[in-house]
């Protein structure tokens, strides 16, 4: 079974840019361009990562992740254009999982995207990819 992953950013172009690169990875996906729409497909599907943009048009991302936090573990990799080092930890102390800058280098989203949803499976490769 694939794994579905939930695109929740507002910009049409990086939802698509995002979508593309999933699917040739062979992920089902869902996707939305506001929070209330994420917060509503994630209510009534099973979801196995979401990717979340800070910026959206309704509410915060953080806010989005927070309510997603009460009630779950799921892997959540934000994904926006905020590069402060502040905006990075303040997103983790949220509780993403990891946390990637706009614009993203489509194979090292896809290296993420995998070792969010298997944790183990780059995990001898990991080091020598490194350097």
């Amino acid at each position: 079974m694939k794994e579905h992953v939930l695109i929740v950013e507002d910009d049409e172009q990086q939802r698509s840019f995002l979508a593309l690169h999933l699917e040739n990875a062979d992920y089902k996906i869902s996707s939305a361009a506001t929070g209330e729409e994420a917060l509503s497909i994630y209510a009534r599907e099973k979801i196995d990562l979401i990717l979340l943009d800070l910026t959206l048009p309704d509410l915060d991302g953080l806010e989005i992740l927070e309510q997603i936090r009460r009630e779950s573990k799921v892997p959540i990799l934000i994904l926006t254009a905020r590069k402060s080092q502040m905006d990075k930890l303040i997103g983790l102390g949220f509780g993403a999982s990891a946390y990637l800058a706009k614009p993203v280098d489509p194979k090292e989203f896809i290296l993420r995207v995998g070792k969010l949803l298997d944790p183990n499976s780059l995990e001898e490769t990991e080091p020598a990819m490194l350097f």
